[in-house]
């Protein structure tokens, strides 16, 4: 299994409000104060599995924007591993930085003809889905559409679902005298997403859900 190792950072709350792209204070954006710390988050997940064959991208995080202390991240990855790649979704919204961050173009939930329209557009980078279904439900739908450009276009790079396991709890219901699987919610608790986290191609335990139906269908095109 080939994997993306991503750098523990997620901050969009910091810069998405109230469902608006508004970055004043984004986090860690060209802030020196979060320098340090970002850098230390990269140095451990650099540490940690680089030894490991299966890891082929470092990624710098994920929906935290992009500002300098993004930029210097990725110098830190290239500087100490310049045989792996580096990705980052989040500077779709900076494109001054575009040749200072991410070898990929990666984006979210693109829709396909605007993925087209870049590809047809004499790219510099490969195009890659860092998150382009979310199974949540039985939302998993319309593949075909992605898989389709597969075959058409070199630089495409397919995509990443969210996601491949749901995160649930088991827990013991007293009424019927079974173990049970509860998500956000089922605990009384407030505020709650709760069966957002409920978007994989399997429950959590492991049994798996009709969409993996379709997936398994469209990955065995390609082999």
């Amino acid at each position: 299994i080939y994997l993306m190792a991503e750098n523990n950072l997620e901050s969009h709350g910091s810069w998405q409000k109230m469902g608006a792209i508004e970055p004043s204070y984004n986090v860690p954006g060209d802030n020196p104060h979060w320098l340090a710390a970002v850098i230390d988050r990269a140095c451990s997940n650099y540490e940690w599995f680089k030894n490991h064959p299966s890891i082929i991208f470092w990624s710098l995080g994920n929906e935290s924007y992009a500002g300098e202390d993004i930029a210097a991240m990725q110098a830190f990855y290239k500087e100490h591993d310049d045989s792996r790649l580096v990705h980052y979704e989040g500077v779709v919204y900076t494109p001054e930085l575009k040749d200072r961050i991410s070898d990929v173009e990666s984006r979210m939930y693109e829709k396909p003809q605007n993925i087209v329209a870049y590809l047809e557009d004499n790219p510099t980078k490969p195009f890659l889905d860092c998150e382009y279904m979310h199974d949540m439900g039985n939302s998993l739908g319309g593949m075909q559409s992605y898989n389709d450009l597969i075959d058409k276009y070199p630089m495409y790079q397919g995509g990443f679902i969210w996601d491949f396991i749901d995160q649930a709890l088991f827990v013991h219901d007293p009424i019927t005298d079974q173990d049970v699987l509860r998500y956000g919610g089922d605990f009384d608790e407030r505020h709650s997403d709760y069966a957002f986290s409920g978007n994989g191609l399997m429950f959590a335990d492991r049994t798996p859900k009709p969409a993996m139906q379709e997936v398994k269908y469209y990955y065995g095109l390609h082999k």
